[in-house]
């Protein structure tokens, strides 16, 4: 692989942005463009996706001049190197150092994928600062996307656009979509049935999932009080099942241990797992209270295994949830609404099944991988003409 030219070369930030964010478009992207992916620590993929090569290049999380510059200079010198055509990044860091190494390196398609912003939810220096790196991502490259349509509308009022102009989204939204042969619940029964046995859970008990980071960013303290909200209501026939790595550590922990004895028993709390796809199978509703995201894949894996979603009403949530109709939103930061929400599924069966079937036909026209990358595989050749 040492001289290898490629025409495509995808950039990100990390090892888990290759699951998060390509893993599904990787499985196709093999069979039609000659492709490499470059970030930190992700070399042990090579040889999992079909005709795509990984190259380790580190680009740090945190901001590190002498190590930003390194991860700038290492790129620009793999792309000098390996000649790619296109160059297109995903995640803050990675998008900035690609953009600045795609550039000096004269890389014809320059590209970004703009998936959330850590700004949203701050002020000060330091948003400033970040939105002008987003600013600066724009202006070198030569393509700009976003994940979801309410997220360009959000840059756009903070004035970051393309040539004056809202920044596009592919197809309907979404980076990789969802694969519809691996989010099936009738693959996940055995697990389902044996979660429930282990933990003494009714089969009638209506189990509300939350899958990600547990941080104060992905609104785990707003759901927690929603659903103590419940049972101090009287509603005892429930669940709560929090999946997922602690990132907020003491602040996590003691927010559970303020809640009511009741409560604390009707929480169930798993770490970082592998394969989400065996909780969704275990739960009836999904629960995502955040206040920030870019479009929200994991509501459309959710969708993908029929269930509601109860969601805030933010940038890329109000794309990837249909409100009223695969689940329904409600403002950041009101837990009595939620709280209402949530009842309404677990009172209302029929309510709860229409909004997961509907959630289901949505993701199969609009989100599938398949259709995703039809998209993606289309702007591609675009531009390889």
């Amino acid at each position: 692989m040492k001289n290898k030219s490629y025409q495509i070369v995808r950039v990100v930030t990390v090892e888990e942005s290759v699951i998060f964010h390509l893993k599904n478009t990787l499985n196709l992207i093999g069979q039609d463009f000659s492709v490499a992916v470059v970030g930190s620590n992700v070399e042990q993929f090579n040889g999992i996706y079909p005709n795509v090569d990984f190259y380790n290049i580190e680009i740090p999380r945190q901001v590190s001049l002498l190590k930003d510059l390194k991860s700038v200079f290492a790129l620009a010198y793999f792309f000098r190197k390996h000649k790619p055509q296109i160059v297109h990044s995903v995640m803050p860091k990675a998008g900035l150092a690609s953009a600045l190494a795609a550039f000096i390196a004269r890389v014809p398609c320059r590209v970004h994928t703009f998936t959330g912003q850590v700004w949203a939810t701050q002020s000060g220096l330091r948003a400033q600062l970040l939105r002008f790196f987003d600013k600066l991502v724009t202006t070198l490259n030569t393509h700009i996307f976003t994940d979801s349509v309410s997220q360009s509308e959000f840059l756009y009022s903070h004035g970051i656009r393309k040539r004056g102009n809202v920044i596009p989204v592919l197809g309907f939204g979404s980076l990789s979509g969802v694969d519809l042969n691996l989010y099936r619940k009738d693959q996940y029964a055995d697990f389902a049935r044996q979660f429930r046995h282990e933990r003494g859970i009714p089969s009638d008990d209506y189990i509300f999932l939350f899958l990600g980071r547990k941080s104060k960013d992905k609104g785990v303290y707003d759901l927690m009080a929603a659903f103590d909200s419940l049972v101090l209501q009287g509603i005892k026939h429930t669940r709560l099942i929090m999946v997922g790595p602690n990132e907020d550590g003491d602040t996590y922990a003691n927010a559970i241990a303020k809640l009511n004895d009741e409560t604390k028993k009707l929480i169930i709390d798993v770490p970082k797992v592998k394969d989400p796809q065996p909780y969704f199978a275990v739960s009836d509703a999904f629960c995502l209270f955040s206040y920030r995201e870019g479009f929200g894949t994991v509501v459309i894996e959710a969708g993908a295994m029929k269930m509601p979603v109860i969601g805030t009403q933010i940038s890329g949530l109000v794309d990837s949830i249909e409100d009223g109709y695969t689940g329904m939103i409600f403002p950041v930061g009101d837990v009595a609404k939620a709280a209402k929400l949530m009842k309404s599924l677990i009172t209302q069966p029929e309510l709860s099944k229409r909004l997961g079937e509907n959630g289901f036909e949505r993701v199969r026209e609009r989100f599938s991988v398949d259709v995703v990358y039809q998209s993606l595989k289309s702007f591609y050749l675009g531009q390889l003409k």
